[in-house]
C-alpha cells in the first residue's frame, strides 16, 4: 500500500503551527526529503530547522509513517486526490509540542529574527490547535495484548538475616589468624 501523504500530486493543505501559515503536504514531503538528503535548500530555513530538530508536523508525520511495518500501516488520513484544507492529529501536535529547535541549528541555517519568534512562540498555537484537533484514527492505535500476570507476594520479607556459610580460609580470615588461612 502507498500512501496518498507522500504522492507528489497531493493535494492537502494543513495549517502549520509553527508558521502560522497554510500549506500543501506534498510541499512539506518534498522539503523534508530534500532536507533527509543532507541537502539545505535556500528557501524554507525555519522549517529546516524545525525538521532537523524533529519540530515540524510533516516531518513526523512521514516518520510515523515510514516506521510502521506493513502489518501496522498507518492511516493516510494527510492524502487527497482534490484540494483539501485539513487538520493535524492531536498525537501529532502532542509530539511536536514539546520539542526545542536548538541555537546551534538556528545559527547554522541563519534563521531570521521573525522566523526564531515563530519558532519560539509555536507552543502557543499548538495548544490552540489541540483544543479543536481530531483524535488518533483507531487504525492507527496498537492493541496490546500480553498474558496476566500473577500477583507477586507482597508479605513482609523474613527479618531475620540469612546466615552465610564462610569455609575455613574465610573464618581465619576473619578471625586474623593468617597462619590458619594458609
Amino acid at each position: 500500500m502507498t500512501y496518498q501523504t507522500l504522492a507528489d500530486d497531493n493535494q492537502f493543505k494543513f495549517k502549520c503551527p509553527i508558521f502560522n501559515a497554510e500549506t500543501k503536504m506534498a510541499t512539506c514531503v518534498k522539503l523534508r526529503n530534500l532536507v533527509w538528503k543532507g541537502l539545505t535548500p535556500e528557501k524554507r530555513r525555519g522549517c529546516q530547522a524545525c525538521m532537523s530538530a524533529g519540530k515540524c508536523p510533516a516531518a513526523q508525520i512521514v516518520q510515523k509513517m515510514a516506521m510502521s511495518g506493513p502489518r501496522s500501516m498507518q492511516p493516510d488520513d494527510y492524502g487527497s486526490t482534490a484540494p483539501v484544507l485539513g487538520k493535524l492529529r492531536r498525537d501529532i501536535l502532542e509530539r511536536i509540542r514539546p520539542v526545542m529547535v536548538m541555537s546551534s541549528t538556528i545559527q547554522r541555517l541563519s534563521l531570521s529574527s521573525i522566523e526564531v519568534n515563530m519558532i519560539e512562540t509555536a507552543n502557543e498555537r499548538i495548544e490552540a490547535m489541540l483544543g479543536s484537533a481530531p483524535g488518533a484514527s483507531s487504525k492507527s492505535k496498537a492493541s496490546i495484548k500480553g498474558k496476566a500476570r500473577k500477583p507477586r507476594d507482597l508479605s513482609s520479607p523474613s527479618t531475620e538475616p540469612k546466615q552465610k556459610t564462610m569455609s575455613k580460609v574465610e573464618q581465619a580470615a576473619a578471625s586474623g589468624d593468617l597462619s590458619a588461612a594458609l
